[in-house]
């Protein structure tokens, strides 16, 4: 912190005392504005911070919800696939067992 002194001719027309007590007072001026400063900025960066996380949150909700339909999809695509794959199988085994009884019956 830089510290405010007063030119010598300054001193002389104020007077001692009150050379010092302005100096104080600006230093205790400059003190004050530094912190004020500060505490805006701070309350900027909060501002600012709270304004990304809510941002995020939102960016996160929509992408798990983007997942949640991907997801969806592939399990309804996965089941559909695999009741045609079940509906081939029972085909082919009500074939095969025609097939046997056919033969069986034949003889």
């Amino acid at each position: 912190m830089s510290v405010i002194t007063l030119p010598p001719v300054l001193q002389d027309k104020l007077g001692r005392d009150a050379a010092q007590a302005l100096v104080e007072l600006i230093n205790e001026s400059q003190a004050d504005f530094k912190v004020d400063v500060i505490e805006i900025r701070e309350e900027r960066f909060e501002t600012k911070l709270t304004r990304e996380i809510s941002d995020l949150r939102v960016e996160m909700i929509q992408r798990m919800a983007d997942l949640e339909t991907r997801l969806t999809h592939l399990i309804e695509s996965g089941r559909s696939e695999t009741l045609k794959w079940m509906l081939i199988f029972w085909v082919g085994q009500f074939a095969v067992l025609l097939g046997i009884l056919f033969a069986f019956f034949k003889h």
